[in-house]
């Protein structure tokens, strides 16, 4: 969405460019107006500022900029950390070495007006990036400032327990996400901060996205690895024997970290037959893995796993057993959105445990003589 995708696009095939850092005297909202009225508009959607349908693109970013002048925390909701780090960076060069990340980077913070960009001819072998005085003027201190660091790491934070929690869930109604963001975050938080972070923090955009039930008008928060949501509503609807499974809160951050992978059976399995056995590259090997893992998160069978890794593994058919083995036990480890997060060993388990004592009908007995006596 917006600038970021756009600027990709220009310098993704750009890598380690080097790029001049120059300054102009120029006013922020003149930057934002260059993204387009609707894009602007859902963006401020977003953050929940009201728009009028009057509004052309200057006005709404003239609005735009003078929301974050007022409210400088809304910056550190829609940046992470990086972005801003790297922002703070910029600040101090004359010129950089910019690559892939740098030019995400770069699209990411014109959204907002801290910055402008010129894309040079091809013959030429510099860009330029233009910081905006405005913007450093403004926001220089603050985002410097103590508070503004700490406030930064602890979104760092609430970003990285969104992505833990939702690698769990799937797909969850946003009052029952805020429920259990609060229980693991242990602090108390506004719910319309927290919808409007999960709304307007673009590392999220590629991640998850707010969706209304038609008929119900619930709000949802859906992430992009489900394969089919509303199944797994019902799947979640029909089991009342238990609750949504509550991950520890170092698990949650362990997931997040690790791209969706957490400590369970099977990932090492595959890892050795992939790697070892088959000699297939890291990064391949860790695709497969990851499909693996979401197959079994969206209620797919051992049989569709393994006929999928045969399909991307065409020389894996004589180790087809070791796969198996690998592969039933990543089924009965790995959380299932169906299933309310629990994987299926858990769920077994529960059902075992169920009815380890059963309740005698009628009352006491009467002492010696053999009859019940009822109470």
């Amino acid at each position: 969405m917006i600038m970021a995708a756009g600027a990709e696009r220009s310098f993704g095939l750009q890598e380690n460019k080097r790029v001049d850092i120059k300054t102009l005297d120029v006013d922020m909202a003149s930057v934002i107006s260059k993204n387009s009225k609707e894009n602007l508009r859902a963006f401020m959607r977003r953050l929940g500022l009201l728009t009028e349908d009057g509004w052309d693109k200057d006005m709404l970013a003239m609005n735009l900029k003078e929301t974050i002048m007022d409210h400088p925390e809304y910056i550190l909701y829609v940046y992470n950390r990086e972005t801003l780090a790297f922002l703070m960076y910029l600040w101090e060069q004359d010129g950089i070495e910019a690559g892939q990340l740098e030019w995400a980077y770069i699209g990411q913070l014109q959204l907002l007006g801290f910055l402008d960009y010129s894309m040079e001819t091809r013959e030429k072998e510099s860009g330029s990036i233009y910081l905006i005085q405005e913007a450093v003027d403004s926001f220089y201190f603050y985002l410097k400032s103590h508070r503004a660091m700490m406030d930064m790491g602890k979104y760092d934070i609430w970003e990285r327990l969104i992505r833990g929690m939702m690698s769990f869930y799937g797909i969850l109604s946003f009052n029952r996400l805020y429920f259990y963001f609060c229980k693991n975050i242990r602090e108390p938080v506004d719910d319309e901060q927290l919808h409007c972070f999960l709304a307007g923090r673009i590392s999220l955009w590629s991640f998850g996205s707010f969706v209304m039930e038609k008929h119900s008008h619930v709000e949802y928060y859906e992430i992009f690895d489900t394969t089919d949501p509303e199944h797994i509503l019902e799947q979640c609807e029909e089991e009342h024997d238990f609750d949504y499974h509550c991950p520890e809160y170092d698990e949650l951050l362990y997931v997040a970290d690790n791209n969706g992978f957490g400590q369970w059976d099977g990932i090492g399995e595959l890892a050795d037959i992939l790697m070892e056995d088959l000699e297939i590259e890291y990064y391949q090997t860790v695709v497969i893995i990851k499909s693996c893992i979401l197959m079994v998160q969206n209620g797919e069978d051992c049989e569709r796993i393994m006929t999928n890794i045969l399909k991307w593994c065409p020389k894996g058919e004589p180790y087809k057993e070791p796969f198996l083995e690998a592969v039933k036990n990543l089924y009965r480890s790995v959380p299932v959105y169906g299933l309310k997060g629990w994987n299926r060993k858990e769920i077994s388990d529960m059902h075992k445990n169920k009815n380890l004592f059963t309740v005698l009908e009628g009352g006491k007995y009467s002492k010696g003589k053999g009859k019940k006596k009822n109470p």
